[in-house]
C-alpha cells in the first residue's frame, strides 16, 4: 500500500471484516481512518458511524470508486472529514495526511484503513 512507501508512516494494521476493524480501531485508536466504502457485505458508511460512536473526534477519510457519488455524500453525513476517489489515492492521500498534520487535524501516528489498507505511524 502507498502508506508503506512513506518513510514517516508505518503500517500497523489492515482488515477486511467490519467487526475486526472496529476491534482494531478500539485497540489502536488511530489518528486517521481510511474507510473504503466498498465493503464486501458490509456498509462503509455504517462503519464510519460506528467508529464515530466509539470516538466522536475520529478523523476519517472515505475512499470511493468514483470521484463523488451518493456514497461519498452519505460518508460525509456520517462523519467522514473528506472523500477521496480511489484512482486519485496516489496523488491526493499522502499530501492530505500531511496537510492535516500541519493544520492540527491529527498527528497521524496511526492511520487505519479497513478493507483497503492499514494503519500508519510516523
Amino acid at each position: 500500500m502507498l502508506i508503506e512507501t512513506e518513510p514517516d508512516l508505518e503500517l500497523v494494521g489492515a482488515v477486511a471484516v467490519l467487526d475486526t476493524a472496529l476491534s482494531l480501531f478500539t485497540e489502536k485508536r488511530p489518528d486517521l481512518t481510511l474507510m473504503d466504502l466498498d465493503w464486501p457485505g458490509d456498509n462503509g458508511v455504517d462503519a464510519i458511524q460506528r467508529i464515530r460512536a466509539i470516538d466522536p473526534s475520529a478523523w476519517i477519510i472515505a475512499l470511493v470508486t468514483y470521484e463523488w457519488d451518493t456514497s461519498g455524500r452519505r460518508a460525509v453525513a456520517a462523519g467522514a472529514a473528506a472523500v477521496v476517489a480511489k484512482d486519485l489515492i496516489g496523488e491526493v492521500l499522502v499530501p492530505m495526511i500531511r496537510a492535516g498534520r500541519r493544520h492540527g487535524v491529527a498527528e497521524p501516528s496511526r492511520l487505519f484503513t479497513p478493507n483497503s489498507g492499514g494503519a500508519a505511524t510516523p
